[in-house]
């Protein structure tokens, strides 16, 4: 699972590593550090398969990865630059006793999180504080900001997520059948952000539904539309 910092969840995520054959409960705890010097951060974390997963903030997997180890992992990796030459190093044991160790052309510079706890005190805080986002122009609504996430949803409810530029004094999200019935009306964040408002589908019926965001503020009225699939 990934949140922004007002609790709603990260595009593509939560990530299900392996569909086919689930990997059980996943011990080691993820650390966060850029890998390939683009200075975004990637997530790397043990698995109970032996293998070392690797994801960018997007979801995506790494290149490279998984990587493969001798044993079993329920420890915590850690990031580093060992040797003062700009590589960092993934480092984790496995539980059959055995240390192992990678290296990638990453940046010493942009590890938030690169051990349990945050540091060697295992202080849990992390020292870097994010600006509030500063007031943004143009679009009210972010280009090709509004999706659902899962899409198809197969049952329960459904995340209908968009990106406001800046605050908005109002945001409705209306759905409809293709026919253009209207089937839910829903109230969403204004705040400037990225932003997650849930549809409850238990009371409609297998289809393709139309969903429209608008958001409005004192300089207008603008409107985005995304395609939900339901399958029961």
């Amino acid at each position: 699972f990934a949140l922004h910092g007002n609790g709603t969840s990260v595009g593509n995520f939560p990530i299900i590593i392996d569909r086919v054959n689930p990997i059980g409960l996943i011990e080691s705890s993820p650390v966060i550090g850029d890998l390939d010097g683009d200075r975004v951060p990637e997530i790397i974390v043990g698995l109970p398969n032996g293998s070392i997963a690797g994801y960018h903030a997007d979801g995506r997997q790494v290149d490279g990865f998984p990587l493969g180890t001798s044993g079993a992992i329920s420890s915590t990796p850690a990031l580093g630059d060992l040797t003062g030459n700009g590589d960092i190093a993934v480092i984790i044991g496995s539980d059959d006793a055995f240390v192992h160790l990678w290296t990638f052309r990453g940046n010493p510079a942009a590890l938030p999180w690169p051990m349990l706890g945050h540091d060697a005190r295992r202080s849990g805080a992390a020292t870097a504080v994010t600006q509030p986002p500063t007031p943004g122009s143009g679009d009210l609504l972010a280009s090709s900001s509004v999706f659902c996430y899962p899409n198809p949803v197969n049952g329960g409810s459904a995340g209908i997520r968009y990106r406001l530029n800046r605050n908005a004094e109002q945001v409705r999200i209306r759905i409809f059948t293709l026919t253009g019935n209207l089937v839910e009306e829903l109230l969403g964040s204004a705040i400037q952000n990225q932003n997650e408002v849930k549809w409850n589908v238990s009371r409609v019926v297998s289809g393709i539904y139309l969903c429209q965001v608008e958001a409005r503020d004192a300089t207008g009225v603008q409107t985005l539309f995304c395609k939900i699939a339901v399958v029961k």
